[in-house]
């Protein structure tokens, strides 16, 4: 099961927090900035999608983000993210350098899947 990780600006409730395109409208709507993570369960990061009002597109990939988890386990995410100096990518630029600690919040709606 993968671990999504939101860093933003403001309060999130859960389910805004684990929508993506929810985050995108209130990024384009209400100018929110936030950083979406989706860590699989081997701590690796799938895709990271910086959230900014300036953007024109956004962008999702692995490719632009480090990350060195300090705690990875079923109870807490903990570590830093952050690019390798300014990024340049489709008419854009960003930066960032977050260092964080959160609890892990099960889905309610997530279901066991029985093993066939």
């Amino acid at each position: 099961m993968d671990v999504i990780v939101v860093l933003s600006d403001r309060k999130l409730s859960a389910a805004d927090a684990r929508n993506i395109e929810k985050l995108e409208g209130m990024t384009r709507r209400d100018g929110l900035v936030a950083l979406f993570v989706r860590i699989n369960p081997d701590a690796r990061v799938m895709s990271a999608e910086p959230l900014h009002p300036a953007f024109t597109t956004f962008v999702s990939s692995a490719a632009f983000v480090r990350w060195k988890p300090s705690v990875y386990d079923e109870k807490t995410v903990a570590g830093r993210f952050w690019t390798e100096g300014t990024q340049n990518e489709f008419r854009q630029q960003w930066s960032y350098d977050l260092t964080f600690s959160a609890p892990i919040t099960l889905d309610p709606e997530a279901k066991t899947v029985p093993k066939k």
